[in-house]
């Protein structure tokens, strides 16, 4: 009796100790989460900063942008900003110019300079990994933007497009606490107008999260109660 008790003993110590040290892990999508049925939606939220890293303003409309009906997405009004989704299953033409592939968000600035921002709201504290990549979906102009990455309105990613297609990656890893964002910005660049500026955005955010104290203090409390329990059926 004593050995099968000292296995499960040793068993429960190993799950408990396994379950403390392992981090609880989340993925979110850009793409994949997309929706039009709510913003926020989940973590994230979309809409406009009239500037970079400016004050956050939700899109409070659903639109296609004049895309037609492969591209959906949030928007102010009739013209950008936007940010669209194409999850139609193949690629997406828009305005003669723009073509958005499978599994892309196109984001659109305005032409009084707002950028048009996916925004990620982190729901607790740990770190994240940022992974993706921007590229011009027009092919006409090509698309001239100014892309960023921002956590808490502060830069960690600038990049320019200034082509059609070409892929600008991104792959950060960043320390982030309950409440933080991470936005996704997109501005009409250097050339100071909005035409052609459909650009194209996909990735993942990764959060590894390490249970809180009350998790830990729950798990050991537990450990102890089961030994407890044991102790008064053996007899010892």
């Amino acid at each position: 009796m004593y050995s099968k008790l000292s296995r499960l003993v040793f068993m429960l110590a190993l799950l408990t100790v396994v379950a403390l040290a392992t981090p609880f892990l989340l993925a979110d999508d850009l793409v994949g989460d997309f929706s039009t049925s709510s913003n926020p939606n989940g973590h994230w939220s979309y809409g406009t900063t009239p500037s970079l890293g400016g004050a956050f303003t939700l899109y409070g409309a659903v639109g296609s942008g004049g895309c037609g009906g492969a591209l959906n997405g949030w928007q102010q009004g009739p013209n950008p900003p936007y940010v669209l989704a194409n999850k139609s299953g193949g690629t997406a033409t828009c305005g003669g110019s723009v073509s958005v592939p499978n599994n892309f968000l196109d984001l659109h600035p305005s032409s009084t300079g707002e950028d048009s921002v996916v925004r990620w709201t982190s729901p607790s504290t740990g770190s994240i990994v940022i992974n993706g990549l921007f590229q011009g979906l027009d092919f006409i102009g090509p698309t001239t933007t100014d892309v960023h990455i921002l956590l808490n309105g502060t830069a960690i990613f600038d990049a320019n497009i200034n082509s059609y297609g070409v892929a600008v990656p991104f792959n950060l890893v960043e320390a982030v606490s309950a409440g933080d964002t991470i936005d996704f910005a997109v501005g009409f660049g250097s050339d100071g107008g909005y035409s052609f500026d459909s650009t194209g955005l996909q990735g993942t955010i990764n959060l590894s999260t390490v249970p809180e104290p009350g998790t830990l203090a729950l798990l050991g409390s537990g450990f102890v109660g089961v030994m407890a329990i044991i102790r008064r059926r053996v007899g010892f």
